[in-house]
């Protein structure tokens, strides 16, 4: 099975006022997520649209600036195209799937596993941020936290150690997401099952 791991990095978290600056995505079989391929792999900076600013803690925690995106950025209707098609018909993987989904839910809804999910009901008494996670099952360091392909290469790792502990069991974590008090959900997705 090929999915497709996501990260998206934001002006903010709600979908419906903000948007996307960074778009991470890695399409994998999870074999060789460590020997990824250029074709297998998709990131862009994303202009802002009119309107929009970048807000400084978002600066602070990503590293992205305003002058990048006005650089490098690509116009968000294009970006979601580009991102449309690398997915396919993927299924998408993604450590907050509610969050990123909302944000590219002019998308066709597609199946997804959310690593946050997973985790929260693996680790029930654990820190379930990405970050946490990957310092916990010592995965490889990363240059940066909160880029949108280095924590979409952490949530597939994630999703890989998931896979090999649970086997065909994973199956019963598609399309559903956990229900927590610390990060409400702002969007659901067409097809998502809340675990409350």
């Amino acid at each position: 099975m090929i999915y497709t791991i996501l990260d998206l990095e934001t002006t903010g978290l709600d979908h419906n006022t903000e948007q996307i600056i960074e778009i991470g995505a890695i399409r994998t079989d999870l074999h060789d997520i460590d020997t990824l391929d250029e074709d297998s792999i998709l990131g862009m900076l994303v202009s802002l649209e009119e309107g929009k600013y970048l807000p400084g803690r978002i600066v602070e925690l990503t590293g992205i600036t305003k002058k990048e995106l006005d650089k490098y950025g690509v116009p968000l209707n294009e970006a979601l195209a580009k991102l449309d098609e690398f997915i396919g018909d993927t299924t998408i993987v993604a450590h907050h799937a509610a969050f990123d989904l909302g944000f590219i839910k002019t998308l066709k809804p597609r199946d997804f596993f959310c690593t946050r999910t997973i985790a929260t009901i693996m680790y029930p008494n654990s820190n379930h941020s990405l970050g946490h996670l990957a310092e916990m099952l010592d995965f490889p360091p990363t240059p940066r936290h909160h880029r949108a392909l280095n924590d979409a290469y952490y949530a597939g790792l994630l999703f890989k150690y998931f896979t090999e502990r649970l086997g065909s069991e994973i199956e019963m974590f598609r399309n559903k997401i956990i229900v927590m008090k610390d990060r409400p959900i702002r969007y659901r997705p067409p097809n998502a099952k809340l675990i409350v």
